[in-house]
């Protein structure tokens, strides 16, 4: 669990400086934000579900 957190995090810290240095800084952090809802929504819903998995055991 730990380490797909710091891949992940160690990924999106690589892509919005990859996205900062193609597109500048401004939508790097429009992208950004994108991103955050997305990932946001995505912990929402697997919290969700894992809900429904223990009530369900």
């Amino acid at each position: 669990m730990r380490s797909g957190f710091m891949g992940g995090l160690f990924a999106g810290i690589l892509a919005g400086t990859l996205m900062t240095i193609l597109f500048g800084p401004s939508s790097a952090v429009r992208a950004g934000k994108k991103l955050s809802k997305i990932s946001r929504c995505l912990k929402k819903k697997t919290e969700g579900m894992l809900k429904k998995v223990k009530d369900r055991e």
